[in-house]
């Protein structure tokens, strides 16, 4: 009977250890694999700050320990950039694949950074709505010269 007891004791240790971790670390925003997104001008508002014409992403992984994105981005000039991103949801900084000199950490909150070359940073947060139809980026855009732009990013599923 004391081998029941220690068991019931171990798993009830068990328990309460991988609850007190939930605590610890909340569910990120996790994202439908794969799923394509692309930015919803007429909801997003760059709060003054440089715009884009469009950007798309497509989710191939979304995992703590692996995320991967490919990205589509049109720049106000008209400029296109590929690029994808991929690494653990550790808030780590890792190089972006096809944007020369960018940086990219995220962690398990959705708390996100994109650093360019030349010094200008995004800070924000993404979060999902519950039904997985949109995924938003609130954040603040600050410019290599020190400018802050309050920004809000509004992607929906691509068709």
């Amino acid at each position: 009977m004391r081998g029941g007891w220690r068991l019931f004791a171990a798993v009830l240790l068990l328990c309460a250890a991988t609850a007190s971790q939930a605590v610890k670390w909340p569910s990120r925003p996790k994202l439908p694999v794969p799923s394509n997104w692309e930015l919803d001008q007429l909801l997003s508002d760059f709060g003054g700050g440089p715009t884009l014409r469009s950007s798309n992403f497509t989710v191939i992984s979304d995992k703590a320990d692996d995320l991967n994105v490919q990205f589509v981005t049109v720049d106000a000039a008209g400029t296109t950039t590929n690029s994808s991103w991929s690494g653990p949801q550790n808030g780590e900084m890792r190089p972006v694949e096809g944007l020369a000199g960018g940086m990219f950490g995220i962690d398990r909150k959705g708390h996100a950074r994109l650093v360019f070359a030349d010094g200008t940073i995004l800070d924000g947060v993404i979060s999902v709505s519950k039904d997985k139809g949109t995924l938003m980026l609130r954040g603040t855009l600050t410019t290599k010269d020190g400018n802050a732009y309050r920004q809000v990013l509004v992607f929906n599923p691509a068709e």
